[in-house]
């Protein structure tokens, strides 16, 4: 959980999961109204372990950012989305390998104290390929792209998505008392 006005790092994490050849991928990220964005910590590859899909994190990255987002905000809810386009996969031939985007994320000051979901979208940035979403242990879901989401211009492909909750507790409370002195 985090506080209003918290920063935290964020890791939004994608593999190929089998062998087909994919070689880029589009990633968008979705921070709840209330979240914004702060910058990117960094990018890298790592072997055996991790879960695809959206989770906090608090681990140093020692690899400086390669990949930095456009960010649009939503001007009515002042939600912010993040949007990387074509980001490399890495070869199927390396099976078991993830690649983590970590970037810091703040709760605004004055963010109600509140359970939010945070919300990964993600499709094949090479036309003429098809996004299957993987089922299996990950909480990864599906839907249509019907508001061109990643930007290609179709609005009829299927995007994976995956939620991750983030809660906001222990918000400023202010206190106060009187003392009174003397007779009553």
């Amino acid at each position: 959980s985090v506080r209003p006005g918290d920063e935290f790092v964020w890791s939004v994490v994608y593999n190929r999961v089998d062998g087909r050849p994919l070689e880029k991928i589009d990633l968008i990220d979705t921070l709840p109204a209330g979240f914004e964005y702060v910058g990117m910590v960094c990018q890298r590859t790592y072997g055996s372990g991790g879960s695809p899909g959206s989770a906090t994190s608090s681990a140093p990255c020692p690899v400086a950012a390669d990949a930095v987002p456009t960010v649009t905000t939503d001007p009515i809810t002042g939600a912010q989305t993040l949007f990387w386009n074509d980001l490399t996969v890495p070869p199927s031939g390396d099976a078991g390998y993830y690649t983590s985007l970590n970037f810091t994320v703040r709760a605004k000051a004055g963010t109600s104290v509140a359970n939010y979901t945070n919300k990964v979208l993600a499709s094949s940035a090479v036309d003429g390929y098809n996004t299957v979403c993987p089922r299996g242990s990950w909480t990864w879901g599906q839907e249509a792209d019907t508001k061109d989401l990643d930007q290609d211009g179709n609005t009829t492909e299927i995007l994976c998505t995956a939620t991750d909750p983030v809660q906001v507790r222990e918000a400023a409370i202010g206190d106060i008392y009187k003392w009174v002195k003397g007779n009553l």
